[in-house]
This record gives structure tokens, sequence and C-alpha cells, in this order.
């Protein structure tokens, strides 16, 4: 009496299973995906984010009367009122360049799925992520990865996205509301 036995699958069964798995995967990296973007919704934006013009005080006539002049603001010019994120925050939104940087791929073949920047964005996105000798590390992937890993294995085994937990709430590196 035989005590295991073997079984071979058909081609077919292998394509099936195959496809279910790739698009287990699609869902689970889209997941990912929109939670980085999330963690990357922190605002920290003050004022002179968008052009704009305002009157500013150019000088003062001899009776005392002030005089005004009107100035241009660009978008890209500095930010005042900005809220820089601690060491071991997500880094917070100043441009948006970032978090719409944010993307994923899923190579359905040999069911690989990245998530990641790219764009403009990745110039420094490495630097916020990893840190360097002068500035402390702001992670956003890394983090995102842990903390959901328990979501992303549930979506993986078929249960859905209707299953998954609300999220870590504050976690680790977000600031309290």
């Amino acid at each position: 009496m035989p005590v295991a036995t073997l079984k071979s699958y058909d081609a077919q069964f292998l394509d099936w299973y195959h496809n279910v798995i790739a698009v287990r995967l699609t869902k689970a990296a889209a997941h990912l995906h929109n939670r980085v973007k999330e963690k990357l919704n922190l605002s920290g934006v003050g004022s002179a984010v968008y052009a704009h013009e305002r009157e500013e005080i150019a000088g003062q006539f001899r009776s005392g009367k002030l005089f005004t002049r009107t100035v241009l603001y660009k978008k890209r010019q500095r930010i005042y009122g900005f809220v820089r994120s601690l060491p071991g925050e997500p880094p917070r939104k100043q441009t948006g360049d970032l978090r719409s940087g944010v993307t994923y791929e899923v190579d359905e073949k040999t069911l690989v799925a990245r998530v990641g920047v790219y764009g403009p964005a990745t110039k420094y996105a490495k630097f916020l992520e990893l840190g360097t000798s002068k500035m402390a590390s702001r992670p956003f992937l890394r983090q995102t990865a842990f903390e959901e890993a328990g979501n992303v294995e549930k979506i993986l085994a078929g249960q859905g996205t209707n299953t998954l937990s609300e999220g870590p709430g504050a976690g680790v590196n977000l600031p309290s509301s």
C-alpha cells in the first residue's frame, strides 16, 4: 500500500493557477501602492506654493505714506510655513512630486511585482528613504511594506480586500493627529 501518491497536473490547470496568482499579485501591488500614497499625503505646505500676486510694501514717502508694489511669486519659490517631517516619519507633501511618482508594475510571466518611485522624484526619493550623512532617513516604502505585510499575505491567499485590517493606526512613524 503506497504511503503517498503523486499527481501530475496538466498544462491547462497550471495556466489557470498561474493566472489566478497573477491577478492576486496585481491586487497586492495595487494595495501596497495605495498605502504608500496615503502615507505620503501628510501635508506640510504653508503659503506661497502656487503662483500668485501679492502686494508688498516697497517704501515710504517723505509724508509718511507707504507705497506698495505687486510681486509675482512663482510655483517653485521658497515655501514659507513649511512643516518638516521628523526623522523616522514619512516625508511631508510639499510639491506632490514624490507622491505622484509612486507607481507599481507587475510582470505576470515571472510573477514579480515592484512598488517604487518613478519620474522626477527619483532624484531625491532614495535620499529620503535611506537618509544621508547629514540627514536621518524618512522611510515611506520599506516601512509601509513592513506594516502592510499581513494584508498583502491575505490578498495573495485569496481572502480579498474586504477582510483587510484597518492598518496600524497612528503607526510608529506617523505623527498623532
